[in-house]
């Protein structure tokens, strides 16, 4: 089959997958609206 003798589909499905959790952790942080944070907004 194409994706076992494909030596570059599993390196840029890799990439794609890694450059994606950085975004997404990356907007997580950026909004900066985190429950822990809204909780000790609304304690203090």
């Amino acid at each position: 089959s194409y994706l076992i003798e494909s030596g570059s589909l599993p390196i840029a499905a890799f990439a794609v997958q890694y450059l994606g959790l950085l975004l997404e952790r990356w907007y997580f942080f950026a909004e900066a609206e985190h429950p822990q944070n809204l909780y000790y907004q609304t304690m203090s």
